[in-house]
C-alpha cells in the first residue's frame, strides 16, 4: 500500500528522531569507552568503526533496485536520463577525496570527545552549519552578501565563545575535563564536514547512490587508517593495543549503530522529509545531549550562561539551515524556468505521473 504524504512526512520523522538519540548515546559510547572501558585509541576506533561502512555495498544493488521499482530517483524521468554514467555514479578521485574528508571529520570528532563533555562537542559540532555556509560560497557558489547567514555567524560564534568560557563543572570520576583542544578538534571537525558537504552536493549529483558512496567510504577508510595506525604506533603517537572482548564487543555494537545504520536512517530521512527538516532537527543533538550529560548521567553541572551559549549555537543553527534551503529553492526555481520546465515538487510530480511514493533509500 501506497504512503501518503502524511506518512512519509510521519515515518520521516520517527526515523530522524531515533537518528537524533543514535547521534547523542553514540558519542557517550564512545566517551565511555575511552573513560570508563578504559581504551583511550581513537584512531583505532575510528578506523576500525568507518571500515565498517564497507558493510553497506553488499546490499546497495538491492537498495538500487528497490529504488527504481518505487520511482524514488531524481525528481523526473528525462533529468534522470540526461545524468550521464560518471553522474550517476561519481568519478573515483571525487569519491576518494570526499572519503578523505568524512575521515578526518570522524577521526577529529571521536578523538575530541577524549577531552570535551558529550553536550559541548554537540554544541561545537553543530557549527558545521556555519562551516557549510561558508564553504558554499566558494565551492557552490553561493550568494555572499545575506542578511540571515552573517547573524547567523554571528550567533554561533557567541555561542562557541561563551561555551568554551564557562566550562561545565565534572561531578563523576569518569566525567571529562575539559581542554582548548578538545575545542580545536571538535571545531575541526565541525570544519571537515562543512567542506564534505559541500564538495558531496556538488559532486554526488544522485542522492539514490548515497549507499554506494558511504560504502566505499569504509573501504577508504581501511586503506589510509591501517597504514596510518602503523605509523602512530611505531611514532608513540597511539600505541595499537587489541581490545578485550567486552571493549571489542562494545565498540562494534557502536560502530554499526552510531556509523552504519545512523548514517543510512539519516538518508531515508532526507528523502523523506527534506534536507532542511533533517538539519533543524540535528540540531535537537544540542538539548538531547545536555539532558543525557547533566540529568541522566549526572556526569557534569552546566551553568546557566553555558546553557545560554548552547541556546545561541542551536538558534544558529536553525537559522542558517532555513537561509540554505530559502537559497537552494530559488535556484532550483530560476533554473526551472529557464529550462522551461515546470515548477513543481517531487511529491507532486510523482502524483501527476502515478509513480509510487517511495518509503526508504539512502545513506549517511
Amino acid at each position: 500500500m501506497l504512503l501518503s504524504r502524511i506518512g512519509r512526512v510521519t515515518l520521516g520523522l520517527i526515523v530522524l528522531a531515533l537518528v537524533i538519540v543514535i547521534f547523542v548515546a553514540s558519542g557517550v559510547a564512545i566517551q565511555l569507552i575511552f573513560t570508563n572501558g578504559d581504551y583511550r585509541k581513537p584512531l583505532a576506533l575510528t578506523v576500525y568503526s568507518l571500515t565498517l561502512a564497507a558493510l553497506l555495498l553488499p546490499i546497495q544493488p538491492l537498495l538500487g533496485r528497490c529504488r527504481s521499482k518505487s520511482g524514488s530517483g531524481n525528481s523526473d524521468g528525462s533529468e534522470c536520463r540526461d545524468h550521464s554514467t560518471a553522474a550517476r555514479w561519481p568519478r573515483k578521485r571525487y569519491v576518494c577525496l570526499l572519503g578523505v574528508l568524512w575521515f578526518a571529520a570522524q577521526l577529529t570528532y571521536n578523538t575530541s570527545l577524549l577531552y570535551t563533555s558529550v553536550a559541548t562537542n554537540s554544541s561545537l559540532s553543530s557549527s558545521s552549519a556555519i562551516f557549510t555556509f561558508i564553504f558554499s560560497i566558494v565551492i557552490l557558489r553561493y550568494p555572499l552578501l545575506r542578511v540571515v547567514p552573517i547573524l547567523a555567524t554571528l550567533l554561533c560564534v557567541s555561542g562557541v565563545v561563551v561555551t568554551a568560557i564557562n566550562q561545565p563543572k565534572p561531578d563523576a570520576s569518569s566525567a571529562v575535563r575539559e581542554t582548548p583542544l578538545g575545542y580545536v578538534l571538535a571545531l575541526g571537525s565541525a570544519c571537515c564536514y562543512g567542506v564534505f558537504t559541500c564538495c558531496l552536493k556538488r559532486w554526488v549529483l544522485d542522492e539514490g547512490r548515497m549507499v554506494y558512496v558511504f560504502g566505499m567510504f569504509g573501504v577508504i577508510a581501511f586503506i589510509i587508517g591501517v597504514p596510518l595506525v602503523i605509523v602512530c604506533h611505531f611514532t608513540g603517537l597511539e600505541k595499537l593495543v587489541l581490545p578485550t572482548w567486552a571493549q571489542w564487543g562494545a565498540i562494534t555494537a557502536n560502530a554499526i549503530i552510531g556509523s552504519v545504520v545512523s548514517d543510512y536512517m539519516l538518508s531515508v530521512a532526507v528523502i523523506l522529509l527534506s534536507p532542511l527538516v533533517v538539519s533543524l532537527g540535528l540540531a535537537m543533538t544540542i538539548p538531547l545531549s545536555l539532558l543525557a550529560d547533566g540529568l541522566i548521567l549526572r556526569l557534569h553541572t552546566f551553568r546557566a550562561i553555558y546553557l545560554l551559549g548552547a541556546a545561541l549555537v542551536f538558534t544558529a543553527v536553525g537559522l542558517i539551515s532555513w537561509d540554505t534551503y530559502r537559497v537552494e529553492r530559488k535556484r532550483e526555481t530560476a533554473t526551472k524556468r529557464d529550462s522551461g520546465t515546470e515548477v513543481s515538487t517531487p511529491e507532486e510530480r510523482r502524483q501527476e505521473e502515478g509513480v509510487r511514493t517511495p518509503s526508504s533509500i539512502q545513506s549517511g
